[in-house]
């Protein structure tokens, strides 16, 4: 609706239409002053940059609440000018899954036992005088340490996405060393007696297989490292592709297992665990 004015007969100011009172000289207005010229709002004449707005055609305005800026992102931490003197520990870390952690601690330390043990039994022990339960007890408790701490390792790995063919290559490892315990044991006990090579031949196949499948694991395990938030994958990894070709690495190995496996622990009891 626009307003409509006129111009008093007296003064010459603009008035309302309707109005019987000029507000400007005081004059009343009789009924033949209403032939006054007669103006409505668009016949105005509007200064620059000013425009006229009619307070009962112009909708009221919604009030628009004021957005929050978004700091969380990681485009907004790596653009905003006070980012750096944001603490890290104030963004939301990822959170590992829910698991037992000193577990994979305590296989960790039975690996360097049982193969001190076995060693022993090799370079002082002669089977031929004494009964090897030392060396068969040794071997038995590092293989059973070696499968359980894959299981465990595969099931941390599940917090970085399992790389590759990991479970499969963690399976095929874990299936040789039980066949390469099985078979040391037969050809301990069947070939005094027996000059089959039939033992030998089936033993050296599940060597290399188990060593390409360890080595795979290790690759695997190595290639997780973009991924890890935790830090000690990629030295893990490294270490079990070597340890392969270098003896004593076996004994470095379980300690970078129980280091990953602690960091892991004072992460999970700092930030929480996922499912909790």
């Amino acid at each position: 609706m626009d307003l409509i004015t006129r111009q008093c007969p007296y003064c010459g100011e603009e008035i309302q239409v309707e109005a019987q009172k000029c507000r400007y000289c005081r004059e009343w207005l009789t009924a033949e002053d209403t032939t006054a010229d007669i103006h409505t709002e668009d016949q105005l004449e509007e200064p620059e940059g000013i425009t006229l707005h009619s307070s009962m055609s112009m909708p009221e305005r919604a009030v628009q609440p004021e957005k929050a800026p978004i700091t969380d992102s990681a485009a907004y931490r790596q653009t905003s000018p006070v980012s750096s003197s944001i603490p890290k520990d104030e963004y939301r870390r990822p959170l590992l899954r829910d698991q037992n952690f000193g577990t994979g601690k305590a296989w960790s330390l039975v690996l360097p036992l049982a193969a001190f043990f076995a060693a022993l039994y090799i370079s002082i022990l002669d089977h031929n005088d004494y009964v090897p339960a030392i060396f068969w007890g040794a071997g038995i408790a590092y293989t059973i340490a070696f499968v359980v701490l894959l299981n465990i390792l595969l099931e941390y790995m599940q917090n970085f996405g399992v790389p590759g063919n990991l479970r499969s290559n963690i399976r095929l490892t874990q299936a040789a060393m039980i066949g390469l315990a099985l078979f040391l044991f037969m050809i301990w006990a069947v070939y005094p007696r027996s000059n089959n090579g039939l033992f030998f031949f089936l033993f050296l196949l599940l060597l290399v297989v188990f060593i390409a499948a360890l080595f795979l694991t290790g690759l695997s395990i190595y290639k997780a490292r973009d991924n890890d938030f935790i830090g000690g994958c990629d030295t893990l990894g490294v270490f079990i592709m070597v340890g392969l070709f270098v003896s004593l690495m076996w004994y470095f190995i379980p300690i970078f297992s129980y280091r990953m496996f602690s960091r892991a622990e004072k992460y999970s009891r700092q930030y929480g665990a996922a499912g909790e």
